[in-house]
């Protein structure tokens, strides 16, 4: 046998392997990304039943955004707090829009809190 042809038998089972491992790195990345979309669902449903723990708040879901209306306002500034720790509770969300007052959408002249939490 020639040097050349030995050599190219070489390549192209050395060819096989590669594919194979290559083969093998594609499927890990895919499952990653599955567990990585499934973490993320359960997040949101987390953040979701988070919120509807604080006193007085009625949750919205508009796909993966959040509506959430607090009809009872006592003290605005732990108001504002809570606002601050649902933000801080939906890691995969923003807070978009913030309004405290009785002239937000919804209020019918009570004082109301509502903010809105997108998903980034």
């Amino acid at each position: 046998m020639r040097p050349r042809t030995a050599l190219g038998i070489v390549m192209i089972l050395a060819s096989f392997a590669f594919y194979g491992a290559g083969t093998y790195i594609a499927m890990k990345a895919m499952d990653g990304m599955i567990v990585a979309e499934r973490q993320k669902d359960e997040t949101f449903r987390q953040c979701v039943d988070l919120l509807n723990t604080l006193p007085s708040v009625n949750v919205t879901r508009d796909g993966k955004n959040l509506t959430v209306v607090r009809s009872e306002v006592d003290d605005p500034r732990r108001v504002l707090g809570d606002a601050t720790v649902a933000a801080v509770m939906c890691p995969g969300h923003a807070l978009k829009e913030l309004c405290l007052g009785d002239r937000c959408p919804g209020s019918g002249g009570n004082i109301i809190m509502r903010f809105r939490l997108e998903a980034r």
